[in-house]
């Protein structure tokens, strides 16, 4: 089951052109795992979109399960796996 983030995530990848218009006024929580969605789906577009529009992506200090596709929320719990 997938929760409301997962859902937003999975929906930007979806509709990718509402994604690119969005970027500007997503929040800054839904960057970390639409940036990691995006980059294990090979969604070149968003990806080059948010390099625009972000001027500094700083991952010196994301956790340990950033990268291999689990972000993890408050509880612990995985929030991006799926997502793709």
């Amino acid at each position: 089951a997938f929760n409301l983030l997962q859902l937003a995530v999975q929906s930007l990848l979806r509709e990718e052109a509402l994604a690119i218009s969005a970027l500007q006024h997503l929040p800054m929580g839904l960057f970390p795992p639409l940036f990691n969605a995006a980059f294990i789906g090979r969604h070149a577009k968003i990806l080059k979109a948010m390099r625009q529009k972000l001027q500094v992506l700083d991952l010196r200090n994301v956790h340990h399960g950033f990268w291999d596709g689990c972000a993890e929320g408050e509880d612990g719990e995985c929030i991006s796996r799926g997502c793709v």
